[in-house]
């Protein structure tokens, strides 16, 4: 009987994949507004 059914097993990489997206868009964002606030200074 394995660990993980291969539907847990898709379900955790889309989760994964979910979460690496998240984190770059919050990056991005970052990025952005340090950008803008050095621009008006």
């Amino acid at each position: 009987m394995p660990l993980f059914s291969s539907a847990e097993i898709a379900f955790g990489i889309r989760g994964m994949y979910a979460i690496m997206k998240i984190r770059e868009i919050n990056y991005g964002w970052q990025t952005t507004v340090k950008l803008r606030e050095q621009k008006r200074s």
